[in-house]
């Protein structure tokens, strides 16, 4: 892989991290006394679970060589995938 896609990989998952950080921390810092119902509170802590599984597959996919991701690189970022190559490596 040639030294600008690797920026342009780097860069794509870099990105919507930040994005993502920087628009969770405005809202977190925001409820000062969250009112969540139950179904609502069961929803973040889903999302929640959703994000750390799709972190821990961005980290996974940074230090896998391509061919431990069976030639499916970039599309292989289904956590099942993931979970699958982890349990392998």
């Amino acid at each position: 892989m040639e030294r600008t896609d690797r920026t342009a990989v780097c860069l794509g998952l870099i990105t919507p991290c930040d994005a993502f950080f920087v628009a969770s921390r405005r809202v977190v810092l925001g409820l000062r006394d969250p009112q969540l119902n139950e179904d609502e509170r069961v929803n973040v802590h889903e999302g929640a679970a959703r994000l750390r599984a799709m972190l821990d597959c961005v980290e996974l996919a940074s230090t896998l060589a391509r061919s431990k991701l069976a030639g499916n690189w970039p599309a292989c970022c289904t956590v099942t995938d993931f979970v699958a190559m982890a349990s392998a490596a």
